[in-house]
């Protein structure tokens, strides 16, 4: 069995060459034995046996790319995004799970300034101020958002302040949801 001791080690040039240097020993012309090791990150190591008297070129040297199988990979980003009118609120799991229809929905994902009072299924503003509820843009009232299923929300947008696009209101919630079709009739 052969001890194994580092000798040296060295990195590559942007071009994958490099150059080692080996003292042989004190006897220069007596053949020595090394065991080369090559790693990079994202690659298989590998080790080549070589038996050095003189300088040698190892001409190229390929490495094979390492496959690691991973588990199941969760992405996970920003549930609110500013845009510059509005913002986009994109409900999790447990907000659409803990949630029953649109407005405990609404309820759920806990908007600043917004106040959704279940007994009677209103929102107002912190100061007591109308909230414009929509549908896929189209104006809807409280009991149409009742019966969206929120498994069929995509985003609400959140308008906190809407100006006179929107009649004076102080606020403007947009359920966008997977059926198009759905909204208040005008």
């Amino acid at each position: 069995m052969l001890d194994t001791v580092q000798v040296m080690g060295t990195t590559t040039d942007n071009n994958g060459k490099f150059v080692l240097e080996v003292n042989a020993g004190e006897d220069t012309r007596a053949p020595r034995k090394f065991v080369l090791e090559c790693s990079y990150i994202g690659y298989e190591p590998i080790g080549m046996s070589l038996t050095i008297s003189d300088n040698i070129n190892l001409g190229t040297i390929e490495m094979n790319e390492a496959s690691t199988v991973l588990s199941e990979v969760v992405v996970e980003g920003d549930a609110v995004i500013q845009k510059v009118d509005r913002q986009i609120l994109l409900p999790n799991k447990e907000q659409l799970g803990a949630s029953s229809d649109g407005m405990s929905l609404l309820q759920n994902l806990q908007i600043p300034r917004i106040v959704v009072n279940p007994a009677d299924n209103t929102v107002k503003t912190l100061a007591n101020q109308d909230v414009q509820l929509r549908i896929n843009g189209i104006e809807a009232s409280n009991s149409e958002v009742m019966a969206i299923n929120p498994k069929d929300v995509i985003r609400i947008e959140y308008h906190d302040q809407p100006g006179m696009r929107y009649n004076g209101v102080a606020a403007v919630i947009n359920y966008i949801i997977r059926h198009r079709n759905t909204g208040a009739q005008t």
